[in-house]
């Protein structure tokens, strides 16, 4: 499964860009992609489809529209590599060997990353786990190439789940959110030098990273919970319309929590004074009391005046009031 490549359009950047694929003359048109289809795990009537990446046996698969591609990672902190398994096109084996990448890193994640040659697709990971070690995420892409990008995101529960002891009140998380999408990295940290005169039709992107704040509420007595992810920035380009303000904030709807400690929801942001759904996020808690949680998400068509955007994101957050807690939990009762 993919989803087009097209670099984001954004007027305030490309004002020579003339149709939806800065990669095809202007006189060719670039078909629309095929609508995402964002499934509501709140209609029994929907199904939603589950990938090949499985929580540690511990929890129900991710779902095929935030796991895409990707079925398995091996991660351990502070380790040089991490193993990826299911992006297409990354390394020539099955199982491909990212490598520590500090000049990717961003508040509260570290960065891997792949690429044979120059001329060969750049994948970026962004991974983190929890500060007890109960919970782990990441989210996984290239920057795209020949009009095609292939992103991803996971979570998994390395501990077992249990809810918080009864009238515990509401619970919250809080922390730093990590996503990657179609655009293109102003100025690249991560890929290989192409020599000059290099056909442009040939050269790989570096998929921006976008960085944010995540706040959750859940309530183990109802089994419900909702949240949202803001401060939303592009690193490196402070003219993205993603830098703009309160309109790129993702909002988490409420959604149910299952007895597993799992669950999926809709995203939903506010244009033009008008609510519009343009994603699904997902995630496990884990530890003893709920003590992390990790999830992720996938958004498509959520700036104005962009065409084909889309992003991959992940978050992993320790409960209030823990050890690791975000600094927001200061101002709520955990």
């Amino acid at each position: 499964m993919y989803r087009p490549a097209t670099a984001l359009c954004l007027i305030a950047l490309l004002a020579a860009c003339d149709n939806d694929n800065p990669f095809l003359p202007d006189d060719v048109v670039d078909p629309d992609p095929d609508p995402v289809v964002i499934p509501d795990p709140l209609d029994p009537d929907e199904e939603l489809v589950l990938s090949g990446f499985v929580n540690n046996g511990t929890a129900t698969a991710t779902p095929e529209t935030l796991a895409n591609n990707l079925t398995d990672v091996s991660y351990t902190p502070g380790a040089s590599t991490i193993t990826v398994v299911g992006n297409p096109l990354d390394t020539t084996p099955v199982s491909g060997t990212y490598v520590r990448t500090p000049a990717l890193d961003v508040p509260g994640y570290i960065g891997y990353s792949v690429q044979e040659d120059p001329l060969d697709r750049l994948y970026i990971a962004m991974v983190a786990q929890s500060a007890g070690g109960e919970v782990e995420g990441g989210v996984i892409s290239d920057g795209g190439q020949f009009t095609e990008f292939f992103g991803s995101s996971f979570y998994r529960r390395n501990e077992a789940y249990t809810a918080p002891a009864a009238g515990s009140g509401l619970v919250s998380y809080a922390g730093n959110y990590v996503g990657l999408n179609n655009g293109d990295a102003n100025p690249p940290v991560a890929l290989l030098p192409v020599p000059p005169g290099t056909d442009p039709s040939v050269i790989p992107d570096e998929a921006p990273r976008v960085t944010g704040t995540v706040f959750i509420n859940a309530d183990f007595a109802d089994m419900q919970l909702n949240g949202s992810i803001y401060d939303r920035q592009v690193i490196g380009s402070s003219t993205s319309p993603l830098n703009a303000g309160p309109q790129t904030d993702l909002f988490l709807l409420p959604t149910a929590i299952t007895d597993d400690g799992t669950f999926v929801g809709l995203i939903r942001i506010i244009e033009d004074g008008t609510f519009k759904d343009v994603g699904t996020y997902g995630g496990a808690f884990g530890g003893a009391g709920a003590s992390g949680v990790a999830g992720s998400i996938h958004i498509t068509d959520y700036i104005q005046d962009v065409e084909s955007e889309e992003e991959y994101g992940a978050f992993v957050l320790d409960r209030c009031a823990t050890p690791g807690e975000g600094p927001l939990c200061g101002i709520v009762d955990p």
